[in-house]
């Protein structure tokens, strides 16, 4: 346990300071990673003050090491009980959605004073966050230095692609090519908010096509992995070249042999 005294806090002092950034978990583990990913590419590229709460740390943690993890402090370990209790009362929540304008209007509030409460939790039509895409682009290579998979994760991956490498005996060159299906609640959401269908079987066999054709002289083989596997498999787990990678299936023929 840590000795080191915790810090109080008061409106009047923290405007005479930069603005504190912060996020509070809430979600499944991609909505816990976004916040925190955009928080490390805030503090590397702008110098902001940025924190997270204890659950956003707690779930990463559980898949993911992160090497420079005191780089972002969690508020439950900095501040005071009672400190962290007045921050919740005078925080400015930052809701914006829209991707073009998240990285100026945060931007806008550095020298405010303020702790800005990035993408708080709140209903599908008003917490729909989105990354904008030059921060992936530009910073991809950085976000992945800082989330590095857990050893028996990487293992297990690891192990696979090395069973499949052995097993192959076509002398082909093998190309791996990920298919992730989001499914689950992502149905009902994507029809609510997005106004539009998921994916389906049809768009899947379309890609395993294009990537055929992309690479005709290599050993093509497609990694298939869902949060619902069962789908996965009664819809492509049959098809030449498709490995069921997804954990969760248990008695189900996964393609490895």
């Amino acid at each position: 346990m840590s000795t080191t005294p915790c810090h109080e806090w008061s409106p009047q002092q923290q405007a005479k300071e930069s603005s504190l950034y912060i996020s509070f978990g809430a979600g499944r583990l991609a909505a816990r990673m976004t916040p925190y990913m955009m928080m490390l590419v805030f503090q590397e590229k702008h110098g902001l003050n940025v924190m997270v709460d204890r659950n956003i740390k707690e779930w990463i943690t559980r898949y993911f090491v992160l090497p420079n993890s005191d780089r972002i402090p969690v508020l439950e370990e900095y501040f005071c009980p009672r400190a962290l209790a007045s921050i919740k009362q005078h925080m400015l929540n930052y809701t914006q959605n829209d991707p073009f304008r998240t990285e100026k209007e945060v931007l806008e509030l550095k020298d405010s004073g303020k702790v800005v409460n990035f993408w708080p939790e709140g209903s599908e039509e008003e917490a729909s966050y989105w990354v904008p895409d030059a921060i992936l682009v530009t910073y991809g290579a950085f976000i992945r230095k800082e989330f590095l998979f857990r050893p028996e994760y990487q293992n297990y991956v690891d192990n696979m692609l090395r069973t499949l490498a052995e097993n192959e005996k076509s002398g082909k060159e093998l190309v791996f090519i990920g298919m992730h299906a989001r499914r689950t609640d992502y149905i009902a959401f994507s029809k609510k908010i997005l106004k539009k269908s998921i994916s389906g079987k049809t768009h899947f066999l379309e890609g395993i096509e294009h990537f055929q054709e992309e690479f005709p002289d290599h050993k093509v083989i497609f990694l298939a992995v869902s949060d619902d596997m069962r789908w996965m498999s009664k819809q492509l787990g049959g098809i030449s070249g498709v490995v069921l990678a997804g954990a969760g299936l248990a008695g189900t023929k996964t393609g490895l042999d």
